[in-house]
């Protein structure tokens, strides 16, 4: 399924060329939800991306939930979620780098990863996500 998606995305991108922007958008808005389906993140975000290079947006899903296991940050590795903690009590990216001994830039990775992950815009819905969290946790 996913190489058909790929393969949407590059249609897409051929009618955008051609210039037929709704016919662009809805292919790219297919193959973005169906990537978002397989949890195909990356490839989500390409699609999202052509989608705004036409003047289109996706609606946005819901910001994330508790899931089966009673922990919304469950979908997140162990550094993510450390990294998590932090941005949550206020922590800056050079001092997180600084704690975890990380570079800059992977700290702004897992960052964005996370934000993708957990369909995030922002450090304060993470921070608020994180201390629902710690609630449900009690």
């Amino acid at each position: 399924m996913i190489e058909a998606e790929k393969a949407r995305v590059l249609l897409g991108r051929a009618l955008a060329m051609s210039r037929q922007p709704d016919r662009a958008a809805r292919e790219l808005g297919r193959a973005a939800s169906r990537f978002e389906a397989c949890s195909a993140h990356g490839l989500r975000a390409d699609a999202d991306h052509e989608l705004r290079r036409l003047g289109r947006r996706r609606t946005r899903r819901p910001t994330a939930t508790p899931d089966g296991d009673g922990s919304a940050l469950a979908a997140l590795s162990a550094r993510e979620r450390e990294v998590a903690e932090l941005v949550a009590r206020g922590t800056t990216n050079p001092q997180i780098a600084a704690e975890l001994f990380l570079s800059g830039k992977t700290v702004e990775t897992h960052i964005r990863n996370t934000f993708q992950k957990l369909h995030l815009t922002s450090r304060l819905e993470l921070a608020r996500l994180v201390d629902r969290t710690h609630e449900a946790e009690r």
